[in-house]
């Protein structure tokens, strides 16, 4: 089974994903928010593992369920996730979603994209690399932060007819989920959400920054 060193008990997060980010205060209208920061933590996670450094043993105390806004962690998770959405790669958090899964006659759709990032996912752990990969659920605009999602793949298995893949999943910590992908069929099942499979996925862009050392 080719895998990496990322370990998800060590390089991710004691707490699940359980964000919620407010975008904007509207006087006399409320606030506009989103709920989330699975971006900043698959990222934050591997800018641990590039230091080798485990991630920060934070634990939030009930009744709270991640670290606080202000909190030098939940920031750092907060830059990280904007950060993500920067990545060029995101773009196709867009396209993918508005695309349907079988293709038109001018491109191949979600689910022969999906088969091409395969290949680029098992090259990447080949080398000792574990990456980001964006999950596609959406199909329509309004979805596409609601959605769609982000998690980091470390290791993969070969099986009759398609691949296992290893993630560290944000929305689950302190355990490894599959990805389950078969060629042919049109959906990623997860183990870790075994009633609401993927439409597919891609490896996303990842730069390396160096996490505060006060996060914990």
């Amino acid at each position: 089974m080719p895998t990496t060193t990322f370990n998800p008990a060590v390089h991710g997060f004691r707490f699940d994903n359980r964000f919620v980010n407010v975008i904007v205060s509207l006087p006399g209208k409320g606030t506009v928010r989103t709920s989330g920061r699975c971006g900043g933590m698959a990222y934050a996670a591997l800018d641990y593992y590039a230091r080798d450094r485990p991630a920060p043993t934070f634990l939030p105390t009930p009744p709270a369920r991640v670290p606080p806004d202000g909190h030098p962690l939940a920031d750092y998770l907060l830059t990280r996730q904007i950060e993500s959405f920067r990545n060029p790669s995101a773009l196709r958090f867009i396209s993918w979603t508005l695309f349907p899964d079988d293709g038109l006659p001018f491109a191949k759709g979600v689910r022969k994209w999906t088969a091409d990032e395969v290949t680029q996912l098992k090259k990447s752990i080949d080398r000792g690399d574990p990456v980001v990969v964006g999950l596609i659920g959406a199909r329509s605009l309004s979805d596409v932060g609601r959605r769609n999602h982000q998690a980091v793949a470390f290791g993969y298995q070969l099986v009759p007819g398609g691949v296992d893949v290893q993630i560290y999943d944000p929305n689950t910590h302190g355990t490894t989920s599959l990805l389950r992908w078969r060629k042919g069929e049109s959906e990623v099942h997860a183990s870790n959400r075994p009633t609401r499979p993927w439409r597919g996925f891609f490896v996303h862009g990842y730069d390396a920054k160096v996490p505060p050392k006060k996060a914990g």
